[in-house]
Order: C-alpha cells, then sequence, then structure tokens
C-alpha cells in the first residue's frame, strides 16, 4: 500500500474518531503499522515528495501520541495539514473531507471510520505473511547445516505460523446474510420479512391474470427474482421480455427499499436494434391503450408524428414514477463484469433498479467464469448474476433457447410439448441452467387453421413459502392483432386451459375438435 495513502488514511481515521465521543481510538493499530512506512530520506534534499511524508508521518504519531477522547480544534488541524502538504492540493483535500464531515447524524462517520479500520487490517495482516516469510525463507534457505527432515519440520513450523494470519476477523465477502438466535428483534425482523413477502410488499405484477397466478401466491414478480424464459427459436422469447419490460412500470406502483432514491426499470439488448425494440413497446402500449392496431410496415411519413410518440411512450411508462432505460451490447465485449459495473454506475445516480432483463444472457462474453465441462462457463455466469442482483434486489430476466433435444420432441410432434420439456433441463449449451435460476418459465407457440396460440408452462419456482396450485402452472394465451397478447389484468380472463379452447372468462370449454 501507498506510504502517502496509508498516512492519509491514519491522519483521517484518527480524527473521525475523535469526532465520536466516548470511543477508543486505534492509536495500537496505527503505531504498528506507522513504524512499517519507510521514507526515503536520502533523495535530493528539498525534494517536496520526502517532505510532505516526513511532516505528515510528524503529525500522524502527534495524533497517536494523543490520549482517548482528545477533540481536535478543527481550525488549527486543517492549518497544520496545510503547512505538511505543501502546495499539494489534492493531499489536502483528501484530508480536509475528514474535518466537514457532518457531526450531528454519526452514522455515516462511524460507517468510514470502519472502513479505515479495515483497510489498515488488511495492510497489517499483508505485513504479517510477509515477515512470516522473510523469516521462513532465511531459516528454511541459508541454513546449511540443516538435514532434510529438520528442513521439512521448519517449513511445518511455518505453515502453523501463518494460519492465523491467512483467516481475517471482519466479516467474509461470501456471506450475503446471517442470524444469530440469540438476538431476538433480529428474529423478528426477519418474521417480518416473510409477513412482507405473504403480503406482496414490492411485487410486481404482470399485464396477464393467469401469468400472475402461475407465480405463486404472490401474484407476480418478487424483488431479486432470477427469471428463465425458455423456448425454441421464434417463439415469443424476446416477445415476453419485451412485455414484462412495459407491464412492470405501467401495472406498478414502485415500493422503494430507499425512498431517496429512483426506480428503474432497465433493458439490454444483445442483438436487437434499440430503434426496433423501441417500436415493438411504443405499438404493444399504444394498442393497449386505444385498442386501435398499428401496422408499422404502412406507417408512412407524414402519417407518424414522431415527437408525439416519445411523449407517448414516455408519459406511459412513466406514470408510476418509473424511469425508463434501453441499452444495446455488444455481446461480444459485454462481460458480467460489464454488466455489474453498469448496474453499479446507474445506483450511485441515485437510481434503485427494480426489474432488469438481458436478451440473451447466453450471448455475453464469458470472461473470467469458470472453464470446465461443457456448458460450465454459462452456468458460472447465471451463477454470478443472480448473486449480484439477488444482494440487490434485483428482479432478473432473460430469455433462453431450448436445446436441438428438446426440437427434436416439435420435429416428432409429441402431444403436451411444454409438459415434457419442463423441468427437464433443455437448455441449450448448459442443462443445469434451471439449477442457477429462481424462476423458470417455458413457452411454445401453437398453430390451429388461422390461429395461433401461445402455451406458458411453469417449472422450479425457489423460495415459495407455499406451493402453486398445480392448475396454475399451465395456461394458453392467443395472439390477437392488436396486442398482440393483450393484458387482460384489470379485465375479463383471456387465459385458456387448452390450446384452442374458450377463455377462462367464457368458461374454459374446449376447443371445437374437441368436444
Amino acid at each position: 500500500m501507498d506510504s502517502t495513502l496509508l498516512l492519509v488514511t491514519i491522519i483521517s481515521l484518527l480524527y473521525k474518531e475523535s469526532l465520536c465521543e466516548g470511543r477508543e481510538n486505534s492509536a495500537e493499530l496505527t503505531k504498528k503499522i506507522i513504524k512499517t512506512i519507510k521514507i526515503n530520506e536520502t533523495l535530493v534534499e528539498g525534494d517536496p515528495v520526502t517532505e510532505i511524508l516526513t511532516s505528515l508521518r510528524a503529525t500522524a504519531i502527534w495524533m497517536i501520541g494523543n490520549p482517548p477522547g482528545y477533540r481536535y480544534e478543527k481550525t488549527s488541524f486543517l492549518q497544520r495539514i496545510r503547512l505538511n502538504t505543501l502546495k499539494d492540493e489534492s493531499m489536502y483535500r483528501a484530508i480536509e473531507s475528514c474535518a466537514l464531515l457532518d457531526t450531528v447524524d454519526l452514522t455515516p462517520v462511524i460507517a468510514s471510520i470502519n472502513s479505515d479500520i479495515n483497510t489498515l487490517r488488511e495492510y497489517e495482516r499483508m505485513i504479517n505473511i510477509q515477515e512470516a516469510m522473510y523469516k521462513a525463507y532465511r531459516e528454511i534457505c541459508f541454513s546449511n547445516s540443516d538435514t532434510i527432515s529438520e528442513k521439512i519440520e521448519k517449513s511445518k513450523n511455518f505453515l502453523s505460523e501463518l494460519e492465523p494470519f491467512l483467516y481475517t476477523a471482519e466479516r467474509s465477502h461470501a456471506i450475503v446474510s446471517e442470524i444469530d438466535y440469540d438476538d431476538e428483534e433480529a428474529l423478528a425482523s426477519l418474521f417480518r420479512e416473510t409477513l412482507d413477502e405473504i403480503s406482496g410488499e414490492g411485487v410486481m405484477r404482470l399485464g396477464w391474470q393467469a401469468y400472475n397466478r402461475m407465480c405463486g401466491y404472490n401474484g407476480g414478480y418478487r424483488r431479486g427474482e432470477m427469471i428463465l424464459a425458455g423456448a425454441l427459436q421464434h417463439h415469443w422469447k424476446s416477445g415476453l421480455a419485451i412485455a414484462n419490460f412495459r407491464q412492470i412500470p405501467y401495472y406498478n406502483k414502485p415500493y422503494m427499499i430507499n425512498p431517496n432514491k429512483k426506480p428503474c426499470v432497465v433493458r439490454i439488448t444483445c442483438e436487437n436494434e434499440l430503434k426496433n425494440d423501441n417500436m415493438e413497446v411504443y405499438k404493444s402500449v399504444y394498442e393497449m391503450v386505444y385498442g386501435t392496431e398499428i401496422d408499422i410496415t404502412k406507417l408512412k411519413e407524414g402519417e407518424f408524428d414522431e415527437k408525439e410518440a416519445a411523449r407517448f411512450i414516455k408519459e406511459a411508462l412513466s406514470r408510476n414514477g418509473y424511469t425508463i432505460k434501453m441499452y444495446r451490447v455488444d455481446p461480444s465485449l459485454f462481460t458480467f463484469h460489464e454488466l455489474f459495473n453498469l448496474i453499479d454506475q446507474l445506483e450511485a445516480a441515485g437510481y434503485e433498479i427494480h426489474f432488469m432483463e438481458v436478451d440473451y444472457v447466453a450471448m455475453m462474453n464469458t470472461a473470467g467464469c469458470f472453464m470446465g465441462a461443457q456448458g460450465s462457463q454459462f452456468r458460472d455466469l447465471f451463477r454470478r448474476i443472480r448473486n449480484k442482483t439477488t444482494r440487490h434486489l434485483i428482479t432478473f430476466l432473460t430469455p433462453h433457447q431450448l436445446s436441438p433435444d428438446a426440437k427434436e420432441l416439435e420435429r416428432q410432434g409429441v402431444d403436451n410439448f411444454i409438459q415434457r420439456v419442463v423441468n427437464k433441463g433443455y437448455y441449450d449449451s448448459c442443462k443445469g441452467l434451471d439449477q442457477e435460476v429462481d424462476l423458470e418459465i417455458a413457452l411454445h407457440k401453437v398453430t390451429v387453421g388461422d390461429e395461433t396460440f401461445l402455451e406458458f408452462g411453469r417449472g422450479k419456482h425457489r423460495g415459495l413459502i407455499s406451493p402453486t396450485p398445480e392448475r396454475d402452472k399451465y395456461f394458453v394465451m392467443k395472439f390477437e392483432k392488436i396486442g398482440p397478447i393483450p393484458d387482460d389484468i384489470h379485465g375479463r380472463d383471456l387465459s385458456r386451459k387448452r390450446v384452442g379452447a374458450a377463455t377462462s372468462a367464457e368458461g374454459g370449454a374446449n376447443a371445437w375438435w374437441d368436444r
């Protein structure tokens, strides 16, 4: 770790600790650290870097020597730092920021103190490991009189001495959440979370009644779920993603975890042009609102008002307060690192992402993922994305192609195709993808005469407190000229029990050829 950064961290830490009345300071820790900071004093006299480091080190030693509870007078402290840092404005500002903290609410101050302490402890741990290794290297390599057995014994002792430094007392980054049964308030809070989930708070409802029933007692997507929508080629996978993208902001009032942020819905496409996806979203929302078909292929110049269309779609999808964002990415360059960076950037900009979809995750570059058996990199990619989005309470959806084995089932003309593939791992590239997601949806288009239907089937649904009735795990919707699959959340239930059957609102009678 850079000596300058160490000194700035030590001085800032000791100052911030002085703001917290009754708190012990980190004098012992910083005293150990300061001894490891070497300043090259053999440089040319008057070298500004050496002068600054020497002065800051003297200030840090002075602060370490002050008793716990010592309170620094801000003006004189900053004057001292100004003299220490000479004309290095950036270094002065780095330390000045700690003196400008708001002391009314100490919560962010304490969080910053803990962060600094963790940084210094990590540095201390690194120094301890290095010293242990140097010591072992000298004893094992430069003791020519030792026998082989003696060198082996010294090596074993070295490993025993090193072991305490290999584990840190800080919380493991792998732990997402925890519960201590001795903490009754924490237990009560966990029960409240369960009741909140059952109550439907934060659930995002979709535009079809049967689809919401298929999602279980919640009646929609839960925050933090990862949804996998599987289908054969040209069986409306992207259609479902676009439908969800417009339905969530249109039908749901944002349930905010952080009320100071702005709710956001994000679509990322790896193959479609933004102009095409945007027109598809506009067409489906317009037809839903006005009940009038838009034939995009027949639009002519002068018949379409671009500004009015922009105003309409913006107002429709932001009517409940959501910010809508859509991205087109180059899948050969788009890794999970790029995805996580985008999430972090949006959150840093003040957004709380409620729903995100990537069309398709399987097209993303798998650089950095585990490479083992066939398809393992895709499974690792899905696992990494789910771990990230779950922690951030982002509901995440991606379509995925079904495998050639599923295509063969279709060629054979099997009955009940959806029931044959759901929960069976019929996924292209990796059969085990369903093990990495929370909710599994299967889609399949069926054409009978001049009519086309879309079958929906539900596979696994992780984390449900009570099971979903089997009758709700399968339904059929019909493609219409307007829609293309009309929303029915606020009207008659347009789902069907079988392809060609009457709608549920009409009693759900069997198809005419099956009576």
